[in-house]
């Protein structure tokens, strides 16, 4: 092995020997051109000089250190196909064209490359293509590829890539906690991993777009952080599986491009913070922001996700957020999310009662929040999903009125504010305490399915503004089963399809009430009944106004006070109006009532009726009947 050092100025590196090559630094040239068992060295006493590359240039290491001239590639390349330290760099001088090495040696001896602290204009391309030893790369490097027949390792090392980075089946990477940092300023650069885990952290810090080239994972038991601070995520479409902290708070120009189909998977487990990105002013996303968290979590792991905490959220910068396990999730009090759940989640969301979660997407999975208000405010021309079951308040309150908010099965809820929007029950059931429409924005409800109010310490409501709103009740049953509270129908002038008023159970106290002050409600089919079980079934409508029936049945079970059927206000009337047939009730208690429209209604104390005047009504018969004349249930 020889030394070779560069005096010849402004030249070729090439076949002829010339003046160009010396033994000695600074000293007299007319030495042979490098062969792959020479060390190139090319450093201050080279001069201020251009080399341009030649086709076939090699040599055994090369070193640049002190060199203050320009090393001219053009489209050839260098072969380094020593051992030991085959490269060293320095940021004293300059490349053009296309700088490319060949690290080339086959055999199972230690390779370094120490690239030094370049600038993204000054770094050279490495391409290790054989060979089987260990393979350290530490300073600044455009692209990074391992290749051909190379089954060697890659230690862990502080690295900064301005290009691509391409792992090669059958090598090993050795995990650690040096971080691998992407800085390039322009281009699509791309990350191939070779199905290889890419145990140490990973910081994306240029403004260009790094490209997924296959699936991607980071980490295995030890956390990883990935850290976004400027430039673009791209996915491509794949899974990037990552045991750690993903994070990209700051408000920097930044994105993540999931594709149609890509996602981050987080298969971390432990109490920690998941997603720190609570600053997220200037960040986009785009395509379908799929993040999901499958490690094996329980209710005794806290999972911290923060995603617009500080400052910057959008609903078009909002993430989904899906859990495959059972955690404590903790939401901070703004977190702009675009989905959230799971389809098996059965942990426990924490946060203040008091705090509103903005949720622009759908809410999937069967779990309940028992943190809050979620607040669904997507304004795009699609539809959303409401949760399962919820013990706090769902409020549907877009920006416009374009979102369909569907339940995507039978549900549970404590209360529904629906401010905006399209709502629909989607053919499935909804048990509420609340559903509240009562406002002039505009929207549209469908209610196509069975509706329960099942009033206990709470009372129940169903209450709205019909102005501006479009509602269908077409196929809807509205079951209201009180016990100590009350459940009020509060729509003025609605149009009910069908009302089961029955008892609640528990020895029931309260009463359905149909509540209009100053206009009236009419029901289609209204059925008042009592199961025996010895509660009460309690109707009332509110004085002075008017229930509308086109056909009703009220059976009680087997006493007089089985069903109460009364005004809101003791000593008012309010009417019940039915335009023809004949009702006929029975084991109940009637007062304070007008029965009136043209039907005729019976209410015989005797057997086997035995219903009871309470007193102030009028158009009721309280007389005996005969079994020829009369029926145990109303004529329709």
């Amino acid at each position: 092995m020889a030394l070779r050092y560069w005096v010849g100025g402004t030249a070729t590196w090439d076949g002829t020997a010339g003046s160009k090559w010396s033994l000695t630094s600074g000293g007299v040239g007319g030495q042979a051109v490098p062969t792959s068992a020479d060390d190139v060295i090319f450093n201050n006493a080279s001069g201020i000089n251009t080399v341009t590359i030649a086709t076939g240039a090699i040599c055994g290491t090369l070193s640049t250190t002190g060199f203050r001239g320009t090393v001219a590639f053009g489209t050839n390349t260098i072969s380094a196909a020593g051992t030991g330290t085959v490269f060293t760099g320095a940021n004293t001088y300059s490349v053009s064209g296309t700088p490319l090495i060949l690290v080339t040696n086959a055999s199972s001896t230690s390779r370094t490359i120490t690239a030094g602290s370049v600038t993204e204009a000054n770094s050279i391309s490495f391409n290790i293509n054989n060979g089987g030893s260990t393979l350290t790369v530490t300073g600044f490097v455009r692209d990074l590829i391992f290749s051909g027949s190379f089954a060697g390792s890659f230690p862990n090392n502080i690295l900064t890539i301005y290009g691509n980075l391409t792992f090669k089946s059958g090598m090993t990477i050795t995990a650690g906690t040096s971080a691998r940092t992407f800085a390039a300023t322009s281009g699509t650069q791309k990350i191939t991993s070779a199905t290889l885990n890419l145990d140490f952290p990973l910081t994306f810090s240029g403004t260009a777009t790094y490209q997924l080239q296959d699936a991607l994972a980071v980490g295995t038991t030890t956390s990883r952080t990935i850290t976004l601070t400027t430039g673009t995520l791209d996915l491509n479409n794949f899974t990037l599986t990552h045991f750690g902290i993903f994070t990209s708070d700051n408000s920097n120009t930044r994105s993540i491009a999931f594709g149609s189909s890509g996602s981050i998977v987080n298969t971390r487990t432990g109490s920690a913070t998941y997603w720190a990105c609570g600053t997220i002013s200037n960040f986009t996303r785009t395509g379908n922001p799929s993040v999901v968290f499958t490690g094996t979590n329980t209710t005794a792991s806290t999972l911290t996700i923060q995603h617009g905490v500080t400052a910057g959220g959008t609903e078009d910068n909002s993430m989904s957020f899906v859990f495959g396990s059972s955690p404590t999730l903790s939401l901070s009090t703004s977190n702009w999310i675009y989905d959230l759940g799971t389809n098996i989640f059965t942990g426990i969301i924490t946060g203040a009662a008091t705090n509103t979660y903005d949720i622009y997407g759908s809410w999937i999975g069967v779990y309940e929040n028992y943190f809050g208000k979620l607040r669904f405010k997507s304004t795009k021309s699609v539809t959303r999903y409401l949760p399962y079951v919820s013990s706090y308040d769902i409020i549907i309150e877009p920006v416009s009125n374009n979102t369909i908010f569907a339940l995507q099965s039978n549900v549970t809820y404590s209360n529904l504010y629906i401010n905006r929007g399209q709502f629909t029950t989607n053919s499935y059931n909804l048990t509420a305490k609340i559903i509240d429409f009562n406002n002039t924005n505009t929207k549209t409800l469908t209610f196509n399915s069975i509706v329960s109010f099942e009033g206990t310490i709470l009372a129940c409501n169903f209450i709205g503004d019909l102005t501006n709103t479009t509602i269908s009740l077409t196929g809807s049953v509205f079951n209201c089963g009180p016990t100590s509270s009350d459940v009020t129908l509060n729509v003025p002038n609605l149009t009910y399809d069908t009302v089961n008023v029955k008892n609640g159970g528990g020895g029931n106290t309260g009463s359905t009430i149909f509540n209009s002050s100053g206009s009236n409600q009419t029901v289609t089919n209204l059925n008042v009944t009592n199961n025996g079980d010895g509660s009460n079934t309690r109707l009332k409508i509110f004085a002075g106004t008017t229930l509308s029936v086109t056909n009703i049945s009220i059976v009680g079970f087997s006493a007089s006070t089985d069903i109460s059927i009364a005004s809101t206000t003791a000593g008012t009337q309010a009417t019940l109006s039915k335009a023809s047939g004949t009702v006929t009730a029975s084991y109940a208690t009637i007062k304070d009532n007008i029965a009136t429209g043209g039907a005729t209604f019976l209410a015989p104390t005797t057997a086997p009726y035995n219903n009871a005047n309470g007193g102030n009504n009028t158009g009721w018969s309280f007389a005996a009947i005969s079994a020829t004349n009369g029926n145990f249930l109303a004529f329709f």
